[in-house]
């Protein structure tokens, strides 16, 4: 029984069993160092209530392990933060000019593909 549960044991257990390659170990630092930065943000968060250094800790989970459980947590923890201290009329007004310049800049890059086809180098 116990030899069918090794395909489910942690990386750790393979590098503690001699394995010379240094990348499961690696493997197990970025989740544990994303949860740990996680546990900070969040004790911020919700513990300290300073909301300032958590949207910091969240951000810098999300730009050091974007594809992290953590980091799709952390996205989320942003939105409560900016949904409990902006006001409401602000975010619809952030998010219109948001799509406003993400339009304008689609416009300009047809315009400059356009004008790369019409004037090739």
């Amino acid at each position: 029984m116990r030899a069918a549960n090794l395909d489910h044991e942690p990386q750790q257990s393979l590098a503690i069993q001699g394995q010379k390659s240094a990348e499961p170990m690696e493997t197990l630092r970025i989740p544990l160092a994303a949860k740990q930065q996680y546990a900070k943000a969040h004790a911020e968060h919700y513990g300290e209530h300073d909301l300032l250094a958590a949207l910091r800790d969240y951000e810098q989970v999300i730009v050091v392990y974007p594809e992290s459980p953590e980091a799709h947590y952390a996205r989320r923890q942003i939105l409560c933060i900016v949904n409990r201290v902006v006001p409401e009329q602000e975010l619809r007004l952030a998010q219109e000019a948001l799509a406003e310049n993400a339009l304008a800049l689609q416009d300009l890059q047809r315009e400059r593909d356009a004008a790369a086809i019409a004037n090739p180098s």
